[in-house]
């Protein structure tokens, strides 16, 4: 699992996982760093749940 801050390995879709439940997924390219919530800017984790092509 990854959290905001770290750099992305694998491109793909990601589902996020936080205390205060805003259901979401975004889509990361491998390299770019994890973003915080963006709904309430917190740090959260973040759930490989497909790779795509990049």
């Amino acid at each position: 699992m990854a959290s905001t801050g770290d750099k992305c390995t694998v491109s793909g879709v990601y589902r996020v996982i936080n205390h205060i439940q805003h259901p979401k997924e975004i889509t990361m390219v491998a390299g770019k760093e994890f973003p915080p919530c963006a709904e309430c800017r917190t740090k959260v984790q973040y759930q490989l749940v497909r790779k795509t092509q990049h």
